[in-house]
């Protein structure tokens, strides 16, 4: 657990506070600066010095409240996994550190984190580069736009259980909604088939079909997503007066 911030006026750091600070610091310098950024900043030492005394303390002299201290290693190192992923499979440079990720309850332990900007009909289309892919509709951003929970129009990220399957939920997608119950969007399942395959070279949904409750049709109908036999589908359904067991929702922490 990170300690309280101390009393502002106390007497500074001993030697070896300094020294552990310093180790800290020397530990969290990136090993793949591009050269111009070297070049800037030994040009510039009194900017560096300037700019990290900005992070390290409050012009106020009050506590600061980081981003980075809010969350734990765990958050932190998912956050920081979606950077990667999407510099790697999408050729997105994106920088997520000011992003406001939502406190998580027992039993939410995968992040999902969508960029500013991504749509559903990209996000298919490297899926199916990747493995056989199917879909109902050539046009998903269509099928769907304007009748979701949630929309890129900055970064943000939610919370889910992360399990292989869909939640143990078991109420038609017009139940879910008059309970109040928040479920993943198409997008937001169309981004994690793909990192969940990335990580483990398996499939998400392969016994149930995760039913996108947090997305709409013009005509009313619900998307599902699931790995069927050897392909990623993408299918629709009507909004059924009663349960399916194959057929469940995810909910979402945001």
């Amino acid at each position: 657990m990170p300690k309280k911030a101390g009393n502002v006026q106390d007497s500074g750091l001993t030697a070896k506070q300094q020294r552990e600070l310093f180790t800290m610091m020397i530990l969290a310098t990136p090993t793949d600066i591009p050269r111009y950024i070297y070049d800037q900043w030994t040009a510039n030492p009194l900017g560096l010095n300037r700019e990290v005394r900005r992070i390290l303390m409050s012009p106020t002299n009050k506590p600061m409240v980081l981003l980075a201290l809010q969350h734990d290693t765990d958050t932190l190192a998912q956050l920081e996994s979606w950077e990667r992923h999407y510099h790697d499979e999408y050729g997105m440079a994106v920088d997520f550190s000011g992003i406001f990720i939502p406190l998580r309850r027992d039993g939410f332990k995968r992040l999902i984190v969508v960029p500013q900007g991504m749509t559903c009909n990209f996000a298919f289309a490297k899926n199916a580069s990747m493995f056989p892919c199917l879909a109902w509709a050539s046009d998903l951003d269509t099928a769907v736009k304007g009748r979701n929970d949630r929309e890129p129009h900055r970064h943000y990220a939610i919370w889910i259980r992360g399990d292989v399957e869909p939640d143990e939920v078991f109420l038609t997608a017009h139940q879910a909604r008059a309970f109040g119950l928040s479920c993943t969007t198409l997008l937001e399942d169309l981004l994690m088939e793909l990192k969940y395959f990335k990580e483990t070279g398996e499939h998400l949904n392969k016994r149930r079909i995760t039913r996108c409750d947090g997305s709409r049709h013009s005509d009313g109908l619900v998307s599902g997503v699931s790995w069927y036999g050897v392909d990623f589908r993408v299918c629709r359904f009507n909004l059924s007066d009663y349960p399916e067991d194959n057929l469940r929702p995810r909910s979402v922490i945001s």
